[in-house]
């Protein structure tokens, strides 16, 4: 049994979903062994909606609202048997955020916290690689949580394509993970050297951004990228974007480290959860212990300046057609309409109004309706 709400500014609206509703029977299809509570939000209020949860003020004592609310599109809490979802403007999206909030509730792996003791006059001690551990279980649940989503969107696209499901939102979405990454972590990186704390805490702040910031984006990357290459697509769009990213956005030296996840994670031969917990284990800890101090010298070194026009020259210069041609095969493939999606990015649809396709019966006023998508 399941409970869906709407919640706006810490109040929240049951919803009473209709039997043949489509975010019923995906809830369903879970047969969950025990109840539980949905409680969807505004896209862009996730962390206000949470931090506005007296049952969660406990749980958010180490969370940033800020990130949650730019970042974030759900998030669960498996004691409470709760997940918050949000609703965007494109129903794809908000399928797809519903069903990786779901499949949280069968995550694969254990997280804790057992790799932090209490020391005497308060504070605790972090052991660095049980924290490695912790970060790469708490990936890898994302991951699969991530691939089972995106393969059951695509089921659903052919199952009945009259519930308009937008596949190329989603690749489109699955590929700006990889985009600006270094940029971000190298302003993480350079704000944690300028802080007053210790060494350790420095580089904690190292693994937790590296992890974050990359490994971790670049595993939802690789669980889009295998699922729709599962179902039978062609994987030239992705290997193209990946190459570029490699090349042109990271430095060697975690490449290569990217580069051997790829292969692992890609291999059609691998099935065993726990292999791939061990490997992701075993790589990412070598890659702290060896290679991490040069690969923050690498990253912190300025790059070099390029004449004016150099990277439009360069842009024309290294056009990929085959690129074109792949992503015409692609909408080919789900029959994506160019004139539909026009024709709807002219139409002044809320979020709030996009989303009665999915519930017809939840009336809500549209007093949030102008609100911007997460980006």
């Amino acid at each position: 049994m399941f409970k869906i709400y709407f919640r706006n500014n810490g109040e929240q609206k049951e919803i009473i979903l209709p039997e043949a509703n489509l975010f019923s029977e995906l809830i369903q299809e879970f047969n969950f062994p025990f109840d539980i509570e949905i409680v969807l939000c505004l896209s862009g209020n996730l962390g206000d909606e949470i931090f506005l949860d007296p049952r969660l003020e406990s749980k958010m004592e180490n969370e940033d609202k800020d990130r949650l609310n730019k970042i974030v599109a759900g998030k669960t809490f498996h004691d409470l048997n709760l997940c918050y979802v949000c609703i965007f403007n494109n129903n794809t999206y908000t399928i797809k955020s519903l069903l990786h909030e779901l499949n949280h509730f069968n995550d694969l792996f254990k997280c804790s916290t057992d790799y932090k003791t209490p020391v005497e006059g308060g504070g605790v001690y972090i052991e660095t690689s049980g924290y490695i551990n912790n970060l790469i279980c708490t990936h890898l649940n994302d991951f699969y949580a991530e691939y089972n989503s995106i393969t059951r969107l695509i089921d659903l696209k052919y199952e009945d394509k009259t519930r308009r499901i937008d596949l190329p939102s989603i690749i489109d979405i699955s590929l700006s993970y990889l985009k600006n990454n270094e940029k971000h972590i190298k302003t993480m990186i350079i704000k944690a050297k300028e802080s007053e704390i210790s060494d350790f805490e420095k580089n904690l702040t190292i693994i937790y951004s590296i992890n974050h910031t990359i490994i971790k984006q670049f595993l939802y990357f690789l669980a889009s990228y295998r699922a729709f290459h599962e179902k039978g697509f062609s994987n030239q769009l992705y290997e193209d974007h990946y190459n570029d990213f490699i090349s042109k956005e990271i430095r060697p030296i975690l490449a290569e480290l990217l580069n051997n996840i790829k292969l692992k994670v890609l291999n059609a031969n691998l099935t065993l959860y726990d292999e791939l917990k061990d490997y992701l284990n075993e790589k990412i800890s070598s890659f702290y212990k060896d290679n991490v101090n040069e690969y923050i010298s690498e990253l912190l070194k300025e790059k070099p300046m390029y004449p004016p026009l150099y990277n439009l020259q360069y842009l024309m210069s290294t056009i990929n057609m085959g690129w074109i041609n792949q992503m015409q095969t692609i909408l080919d493939a789900v029959r994506f309409s160019l004139m539909s999606q026009l024709q709807a990015m002219m139409e002044p649809i809320s979020r709030i109004t996009n989303f009665f396709n999915i519930i017809p019966l939840f009336k809500l006023d549209n007093q949030e309706e102008n609100k911007d998508d997460l980006e």
